[in-house]
């Protein structure tokens, strides 16, 4: 499989690739809903309400919360599963050959760049595992010689990334500049930055799942939809289940209790607190700092304490008390002879308008105009800031809503981080 494994930052660098494995297998007498039927049939692992797709083109199931989809692609009359592993695991990884396994038809063809799916030998796996973090970790040291580089995101989502002054950000935290110097030429450090590193689904399985929810997918705020109390109610999951299965494990107790405070159950907020009493404040969270967001290739900087939806499937919108940020990125078409074509899509867009130009974005190739209004809502003076920003045939339109004048510098800043 083609998969980047690392969301670099920098520009110019060849990322190395990931690890999976794909499986070519003919459809037979079986028929396609015989293939189809057995992996959205497949109960997920750690769930966090991603719901499998199917259509005419092939499929596609997420069993844990910390990986990419299982893909199944129809070739005619043979289907192709694809899958990624090196965000979650060997432990992931032996699973999907499983799952394969589990279909009781022979693969026409199998590539599985650990050779697991041949050899079946998982402390072999596990040593393949390590070697592709040498690979990615001496790339990012000899990116980050170079004295630019920092909180370089590996196996994390494109959609969003943490800001830090951290050497990376990854799934299970950040790791600094010594843990990839010392993993050089060493092994047994694979139980540290993997989340599903054993076999079995054990103690540690299910606490690093928790906090890979906690990093990644928890907003800290009270619930607002069923996506959002669901990563909630499958951490505080996951953290009972570890604890059952090893308590002598170390646990974010203090997150925990405020997990449990998200979901409304004080008891178990109570018994935990009691249970810990030094546990301390809880620090967990990427989103408790500034993330920056992507839409339809842009990026821009907001605190990541907000909730998220996408609406009409081409404005997404994060939101908490006190703002609304609503974007909507799309593309125009143009002759190949027009000019400057970013300022005059920036014109276009804004041509009715009070908007003024904007010159606090870096990259001085963005053409970008930002206006200021005043409205009324339900009975309450708002306002709020617009950006209509281009770059060559590419356009998005930011708008930052808030209660009063003091919010605008807060909205000028998030229109001032756009790049692209």
């Amino acid at each position: 499989m083609a998969l980047s494994c690392a969301a670099f930052v920098t520009k110019g660098v060849e990322p190395v690739m990931g690890l999976g494995i794909s499986a070519w297998i003919a459809v037979g007498e079986h028929g396609k809903s015989y293939y189809e039927d057995y992996f959205l049939g497949q109960e997920q692992i750690v769930p966090h309400m991603i719901a499998p797709i199917a259509d005419k083109d092939g499929f596609c199931v997420r069993l844990v919360s910390f990986e990419q989809d299982i893909m199944g692609i129809w070739q005619d009359d043979v289907l192709l599963i694809e899958a990624k592993t090196n965000s979650a695991g060997p432990g992931y990884h032996a699973y999907v050959c499983e799952l394969i396994d589990g279909l009781g038809v022979a693969p026409l063809k199998v590539e599985d760049e650990t050779g697991y799916y041949e050899s079946r030998d998982f402390a072999a796996l596990q040593c393949e595992m390590e070697k592709w973090v040498q690979v990615v970790g001496k790339q990012i040291l000899d990116i980050a010689s170079q004295g630019m580089y920092s909180n370089i995101a590996v196996s994390m989502t494109l959609d969003w990334s943490p800001m830090s002054e951290h050497f990376t950000c990854c799934p299970l935290g950040h790791f600094e500049r010594d843990f990839f110097e010392r993993i050089q030429g060493s092994f047994g450090f694979g139980g540290e930055f993997f989340i599903w590193w054993n076999k079995d689904r054990d103690g540690q399985f299910y606490r690093n799942a928790a906090i890979n929810l906690m990093l990644c997918d928890i907003n800290w705020l009270p619930p607002q939809d069923d996506f959002e109390m669901n990563a909630i109610k499958t951490a505080l999951d996951c953290l009972d289940a570890a604890s059952s299965l090893d308590p002598s494990l170390d646990f974010p107790v203090a997150e925990w209790v405020e997990l449990a405070n998200l979901s409304g159950n004080m008891g178990l907020a109570a018994i935990i607190s009691n249970l810990n009493p030094n546990y301390g404040k809880a620090t967990l969270g990427y989103k408790r700092g500034i993330i920056t967001s992507s839409a339809g290739g842009w990026r821009f900087a907001h605190k990541g304490m907000m909730h998220f939806t996408v609406e009409n499937e081409a404005t997404i919108v994060y939101w908490d008390d006190a703002h609304t940020i609503r974007v909507t990125s799309f593309a125009v078409d143009f002759n190949e002879d027009v000019a400057n074509k970013a300022q005059v899509l920036v014109n276009d867009l804004t041509r009715h308008d009070n908007f003024e130009d904007f010159d606090r974005i870096r990259n001085p190739e963005i053409a970008a105009r930002i206006m200021h209004q005043h409205f009324e809502e339900d009975g309450k003076a708002m306002q709020e800031t617009t950006l209509a920003a281009a770059y060559d045939n590419a356009a998005i339109l930011l708008t930052v809503y808030y209660d009063d004048e003091s919010g605008r510098g807060m909205a000028e800043a998030i229109c001032a981080s756009l790049a692209r």
